[in-house]
């Protein structure tokens, strides 16, 4: 895993190699927002949210799993649809 730090946009990268999941966990969050723009700006907002209330990175769930948990919310809630 390597961590980079782009400071021009203030934002966090990390590159891994050899995850196979990993391009088809984008792919499935990108359908979601193109299926639903709501989806996107309810992920940044929790995404800032988790990282404004929890600044220690071991104290707080990652990204991905707070994504997921909002597909679950919106799916129960037939916002979109489960694919």
């Amino acid at each position: 895993m390597l961590h980079l730090q782009d400071t021009v946009f203030e934002t966090d990268i990390d590159l891994s190699v050899n995850k196979v999941l990993d391009p088809l966990n984008s792919e499935l969050i990108l359908t979601y927002s193109k299926i639903d723009s709501r989806f996107h700006k309810l992920a940044l907002v929790l995404k800032h949210w988790n990282k404004q209330r929890f600044p220690n990175k071991n104290e707080r769930l990652n990204s991905y799993s707070l994504v997921l948990l909002l597909i679950a919310y919106m799916q129960h809630r037939q916002l979109i649809p489960c694919l």
